[in-house]
């Protein structure tokens, strides 16, 4: 694959939207799309799948992510 496309937001509200439609007749537009995207942003997306059952996460040293702790420190508040 000479130009693989880069794991941008665009690219991820793409893939995400082909998800929800895996319940209809357009399903063959994700795989086409993540064959076109590379082995990369197939790896990633696998990883995002995959990250909220991991014990510690890549990239957030064990840390929560901010939208997590925002609704804990709300939920103390209260």
């Amino acid at each position: 694959m000479a130009n693989p496309a880069p794991f941008d937001e665009d690219l991820a509200t793409k893939i995400a939207a082909m998800v929800r439609l895996l319940l209809s007749d357009k399903t063959g537009l994700l795989p086409r799309t993540l064959r076109n995207a590379g082995t990369d942003v197939v790896n990633k997306v696998a990883e995002l799948i995959t990250s909220p059952f991991d014990e510690n996460p890549p990239g957030n040293n064990g840390q929560l992510p901010e939208a997590v702790m925002k609704e804990v420190y709300a939920a103390g508040v209260k």
